[in-house]
């Protein structure tokens, strides 16, 4: 049977408020203010925490205790809960179900007991065949080593790490714009074809079951 793997955040779910929020409350809390908005995307334009916060006028030490701070609450589960599923997600993963496909999810999550709550929070459990979690640091060589053993007929996501690790495992790989990267970023920062670049799950799910018919 054919299997579709896909990563979680910024592809299923958006982790807009979730992150940025979060963010918000730390900065709020040491005296700062930060307009979400702009560490958004900042973060979508392929910041990391600590320079987004930087980009909105906080100093750099304070910006990288922030953001260690940040890490070890961004994956608690009063955050989590601010996670929402992206249009199309439940209807996109149903119908690549109907059609026989596997689907597994490839994720990387430092709390993987706080993320199996969250995939059944969101009705998310039930669609998946296998879940795998990696650690953040390592995620681009351990999710390819996964999509080496899987061997999957797409991989999908939405950032250069996934692509990364699509490359060097030597799968088709197919990026959504509506999650942590922008579609302008991952078109210049990516070896992705426009073709390859999509705008939301639905348009790659059914290209990849268009390509698998």
């Amino acid at each position: 049977m054919s299997v579709i793997v896909l990563d979680l955040d910024g592809t299923l779910v958006d982790c807009k408020e979730r992150q940025s929020l979060l963010a918000a409350s730390l900065c709020r809390a040491a005296g700062l203010k930060l307009d979400i908005e702009a560490f958004w995307s900042a973060k979508r334009a392929g910041e990391s925490t600590t320079k987004a916060m930087c980009s909105q006028g906080v100093d750099a030490t304070t910006a990288a205790k922030l953001s260690k701070l940040w890490v070890t609450q961004v994956e608690t589960d009063v955050w989590l809960r601010m996670d929402r599923l992206l249009p199309g997600v439940m209807r996109s993963l149903r119908d690549a179900r109907e059609q026989g496909f596997q689907l597994h999810l490839l994720t990387a999550r430092a709390n993987e007991r706080a993320l199996r709550r969250q995939l059944c929070w969101l009705s998310l459990a039930p669609l998946f065949d296998h879940v795998e979690v990696v650690r953040p640091r390592e995620a681009s060589q351990e999710k390819a080593n996964y999509l080496h053993t899987v061997t999957p007929v797409a991989f999908i996501g939405d950032s250069e790490s996934d692509e990364s690790a699509a490359d060097l495992a030597q799968v088709r790989f197919l990026a959504v714009t509506r999650g942590q990267r922008s579609k302008a970023y991952l078109q210049t920062h990516t070896n992705l074809c426009a073709l390859d670049i999509k705008s939301d799950l639905q348009q790659a799910i059914q290209e990849v079951m268009f390509e698998n018919r």
